[in-house]
């Protein structure tokens, strides 16, 4: 009995002792000496794992100076686990900031976070189909669209003809049919606008969002081009589009508070060389003009091919820095609202294979690596909220973000 007595007391001992660790360090700096606003930092959720010994991340919170920061958990593996935990801040140049990332105390509750980021889906309900035409009816937003057959170019079946995302600065639509180019809807608002938009465009040819609006218009002419940075092959010098396929399937992935995500599969793309399966995921990000293009192959063409819409009154430019990343761009008059925009793609240097041109558009060709291919590509209207006025603060823009994507934030996780 005595034994057992001093074998209790030796558990609640070490009990009492024993250090629970509920909550994570993460240091982040900016390695410039510049400042940067928005900067996205991503933590990899194993890492709060194992430092925190679970696997339960619906209790998770992230702290600066104990106060509640928004953040969101994705799944880059597309696996429908989360994976990755993020979150957008401000820093100074050389500057670094301390977040703890806690488990929540018994009976707190999460704080609800508005969100700057928004992505959509809708299609026709109700409609009558003849002709070819989806006609009236009403638009609702779905998760996901196994794309009919009988889809067309301009027959109404989708608002504004496809997905759409934004941020408080600007939106991108792309088409979803055999066009498959990305667009450029200008904001003259940082409020998100997307769930209006078209919303009463229900007649082919009846797009109200080419008309000059309260929140902004849609600012961009595509025509045959790849629009601004689209995905292709390059198939013997020519530029073959995802327009053929078997079966294309579109999902809203994420959507906010911090980043929105739009995943789209297209399956036995048919290039005319060969056929693939290609997931193209274009994501935006809480007070970016960027979106971020990552396509994933189950076995990439030979050469792919990305760029912007080639316009007269505009001048092109190419970076040549020595680090990671580079960019083309275009600014002048080329908007539908016959005023200035300027417009970007940002490649990696290990994916190039060359610059060149054709009729309609400024390329960029490049390679996969290891079946996936990443870009950025962003678009900057004269009209926008606290906007870029001039080709010279355009161009400093560029620079700026040309500068964070070749020295990322340095993360440390205690």
């Amino acid at each position: 009995m005595k034994n057992l007595k001093l074998f209790f007391l030796a558990v609640i001992f070490s009990a009492c002792n024993m250090q629970v660790i509920n909550k994570v360090s993460v240091s982040v700096s900016n390695p410039i000496d510049a400042a940067r606003t928005d900067a996205l930092i991503e933590v990899p959720l194993s890492e709060i794992s194992i430092r925190l010994g679970s696997e339960d991340y619906s209790q998770l919170c992230l702290f600066l100076n104990e106060e509640h920061i928004p953040f969101q958990m994705i799944d880059n593996n597309s696996d429908g686990k989360p994976d990755v935990l993020i979150f957008t801040d401000n820093f100074a140049g050389l500057k670094t900031k301390e977040y703890t990332v806690s488990i929540l105390s018994f009976g707190e509750s999460k704080p609800e976070f508005k969100s700057r980021v928004y992505a959509e889906v809708a299609r026709k309900e109700d409609y009558t189909y003849t002709k070819g035409k989806f006609s009236g009816g009403y638009y609702k937003n779905v998760d996901s669209i196994t794309v009919p057959a009988i889809h067309k170019d301009h027959d109404a079946l989708f608002k504004y003809e496809g997905p759409g995302w934004e941020s408080e600065k600007v939106g991108y639509r792309f088409y979803l049919d055999w066009r498959n180019s990305n667009d450029i809807f200008g904001k003259k608002t940082t409020d998100l606008v997307l769930k209006q938009v078209g919303s009463k465009s229900l007649e082919a040819q009846n797009d109200s969002y080419h008309e000059m609006a309260d929140w902004g218009m849609d600012i961009f002419k595509v025509g045959t081009s790849l629009g601004i940075g689209t995905l292709a092959s390059y198939e013997n010098g020519e530029v073959v589009k995802i327009s053929k396929t078997d079966s294309v399937v579109c999902v809203i992935k994420e959507n906010g508070p911090v980043t929105a995500t739009i995943k789209t599969k297209y399956y036995r793309w048919d290039s005319g060389v060969s056929k693939y399966n290609v997931e193209s995921n274009y994501s935006i990000n809480a007070g970016s003009r960027l979106t971020k293009h990552r396509a994933v192959f189950n076995n990439s063409p030979a050469k792919l091919a990305t760029g912007l819409a080639k316009y007269e009154n505009t001048v092109y430019t190419n970076s040549e820095s020595s680090g990671a990343w580079n960019y083309i761009a275009l600014y002048g008059k080329q908007s539908l609202a016959d005023d200035m925009l300027g417009i970007v793609l940002f490649y990696k240097n290990e994916n190039l294979v060359e610059l060149t041109e054709d009729d309609v558009n400024h390329l960029v060709v490049l390679r996969a690596n290891s079946n996936e291919l990443t870009y950025y590509f962003g678009a900057a209207w004269e009209q926008e909220k606290n906007g870029i006025k001039t080709e010279k603060d355009f161009y400093e823009y560029l620079n700026q973000q040309l500068d964070e994507l070749n020295n990322p934030l340095k993360i440390r996780i205690d």
